[in-house]
């Protein structure tokens, strides 16, 4: 699987299924990973998100684990390979 950094993706498979996630670079060496109930990532009356911290170095470890299969809504953005398989 890709990671795409500062994309959009819904979730079609694997924990948090049909949310929307968008991983971001924050500061001290992580990523903020986001979640919201919808596709637009600003503050919008009755949407609901949450978030999680991860080290960039447990990035594609949190992936792995959470099991995602992600359907990512923009092709121009920066992309992460690693070992994921």
């Amino acid at each position: 699987m890709v990671i795409k950094i500062g994309v959009v993706g819904l979730i079609r498979e694997g924990d948090m299924k049909g949310w929307y996630v968008k991983i971001e670079e924050a500061s001290k060496g992580g990523h903020l990973i986001l979640f919201k109930n919808i596709p637009d990532f600003r503050n919008i009356p009755g949407s609901v998100g949450y978030d999680h911290w991860v080290h960039a170095e447990h990035l594609a470890d949190y992936v792995l684990a959470c099991k995602w299969e992600v359907e990512w809504l923009d092709s121009t953005s920066r992309e992460l390979r690693g070992h994921l398989t």
